[in-house]
């Protein structure tokens, strides 16, 4: 080993080099990407080591510190003084992506337009890729999927230009979701089918991820069942068999490969096969220390729906509860983290600074960026409706119904109304039938409902109904008009043999406590489950005075 003799400039250049690799390694090795940017914080270049720990800070879920590290990178990196570069196309970019999951998809529009602009004026493939890609991800995230295919198929060139083969792979994971949901599962196999052969290829062995081929087998098998494939079928529960007899990936922390074996696998074959394959990933939880992982609430759910059909009742309760404390749970950190950001993005006012720059800076607009001013409108109103039935989404359902039960002269009476037997309806008839059944209920909601009245999506095949000036007594009351409403549908007009009924839970909202009425309703819904569905039940709400 020889002592560095080269000037500061050339160490500078050295360190900068590092922060570049560290960047373009930040998803297959975030740890090496973490400290090589710690080692940089102290430096000249430590505005551009804050965008690499702010991008591993999002995706990480801490958003709160992601928005201070970025507000501080772009004050440093969007200066006038010194010419623009790909550092703050970078910023930009996560700052954007940060915007999005924060529920302002027009501030991301247009935080993503600046990117694409700046990618243009530096003539960078690499910032045009990753900008269209995320702003097609956060399109489909708001329900637009006719735009968000458009920039994803933009982006893909681009891509396999770089070449970036995990964003090619990414790419094509996400462009074969949107088949899949658009009723294409020809289509949405190629994309997976093409997405594992970039992970399988020689080349980029070293880059390859166990999360992302789990996700893609998983997602091929569901594509198989709806073409009715057998033989893809067969093919793909075989590698996911040898995904999980690897356990490096395991032991090293891959809760999510984990859950998505298990998911795939156990719930096609049975309850007693969901029970051997599920029950491992919370033992596999508890050893690395993760129990309150918010992914687990879907492995209780079914995990419950597996001991109701072997009929082990208290188990099914057991699980429906846990499931109901890790929502509750994460619902409440992700609030908190979102609040955290926001409040630090206010209180730079920092979209404020972002467009008063971007008038002054630019005399004409490309044609790109027309249509994302356009679309900010159309975003801003999309982010509070749910994308497949038109219903509010549960951002907009929360807050609106802590503004509710603030407000309301007598308790805000709640409702949680649940498909029965969903998830079999859906193994029996399809994806594109299970669609049409959510939007053909959300119309039979919004048919029911009264002026005054919320009705919103609640996630999966769970909605909410609001009534403000109700008591909870009356309003399940009437709610068994809607029940035998859904249960005498002819839903033989959307998949022959189809027959859906609901169950309903219900209970006050009383004061400021809109989550506590909600969950009060909540384990009302979990009783009339287990006491053989198709039913509405009130239950009192513990916060609320009785009588």
């Amino acid at each position: 080993m020889t002592a560095h003799t080269g000037s500061s400039g050339q160490g500078e250049g050295d360190r900068l080099g590092l922060l570049e690799v560290a960047w373009q390694r930040r998803d297959v090795a975030p740890a090496e990407a973490a400290q090589a940017a710690r080692a940089a914080l102290k430096s000249p270049e430590a505005a551009r080591a804050g965008v690499i720990l702010a991008y591993l800070d999002w995706r990480a879920g801490r958003y709160g510190r992601s928005a201070g590290r970025l507000v501080r990178a772009l004050t440093a990196l969007d200066r006038t003084d010194a010419p623009p570069d790909i550092w703050l196309g970078r910023t930009l970019n996560t700052l954007a992506n940060l915007r999005s999951l924060l529920n302002q998809p027009g501030e991301a529009a247009a935080l993503f337009g600046r990117q694409l602009q700046l990618a243009r004026d530096l003539n960078s493939t690499e910032l045009e890729a990753i900008g269209l890609h995320d702003l097609g991800v956060a399109q489909f995230r708001v329900g637009d999927l006719t735009r968000a295919e458009t920039h994803l198929r933009r982006a893909l060139p681009l891509l396999e230009r770089l070449p970036d083969p995990v964003g090619v792979a990414i790419a094509r994971l996400n462009l074969g979701v949107l088949a899949l949901r658009a009723g294409e599962p020809q289509a949405a196999t190629e994309h997976f089918r093409q997405a594992l052969e970039v992970q399988d290829a020689p080349d980029t062995a070293l880059l390859r991820l166990p999360w992302l081929e789990s996700r893609l087998r998983r997602s091929l098998l569901e594509a198989a069942e709806a073409t009715g494939n057998a033989g893809l079928i067969a093919e793909q529960e075989a590698a996911l068999w040898r995904l999980a007899a690897t356990p490096a990936h395991l032991e090293s922390g891959h809760l999510e490969i984990a859950l998505d074996i298990a998911l795939a696998l156990g719930c096609r074959a049975g309850p007693q096969a969901t029970l051997e394959q599920v029950r491992p990933v919370l033992d596999l939880a508890r050893r690395l220390g993760q129990e309150e992982h918010a992914g687990l609430a879907l492995a209780h759910e079914r995990l419950s729906e597996a001991c109701a059909a072997l009929g082990d009742h208290a188990g099914a309760l057991d699980h429906l509860r846990a499931a109901l404390a890790l929502e509750r749970g994460a619902h409440a950190a992700e609030r908190e983290q979102q609040y955290r950001a926001l409040e630090v993005l206010h209180q730079t006012r920092i979209l404020g600074d972002i467009a008063e720059q971007e008038k002054q800076k630019n005399s004409r607009l490309l044609s790109d960026l027309r249509d994302l001013q356009t679309l900010n409108e159309h975003m801003r109103r999309l982010s509070l409706t749910d994308g497949l039935t038109g219903l509010y989404n549960r951002y907009h359902l929360f807050l609106e119904g802590e503004r509710l039960s603030a407000t309301a002269a007598a308790p805000l009476a709640v409702a949680i109304i649940d498909i029965d037997h969903f998830k079999g309806i859906n193994d029996r008839h399809g994806h594109l039938p299970g669609d049409e059944m959510l939007r053909t209920l959300a119309r039979l909601i919004r048919d029911f409902a009264q002026p005054g009245d919320l009705a919103a999506r609640y996630g999966g095949e769970e909605f909410v109904l609001l009534r403000p000036g109700v008591t909870a007594p009356a309003f399940a009351a009437s709610l068994q008009h809607l029940r035998r409403t859904v249960a005498e549908f002819g839903w033989e007009k959307v998949a022959p043999g189809l027959a859906v009924t609901v169950s309903i839970g219900v209970a006050d909202a009383c004061g400021p406590h809109f989550e506590a009425g909600l969950g009060a309703a909540d384990q009302c819904l979990y009783r009339v489950k287990n006491e053989g569905r198709n039913a509405v039940r009130y239950c009192h709400s513990p916060d609320c005075t009785p009588g």
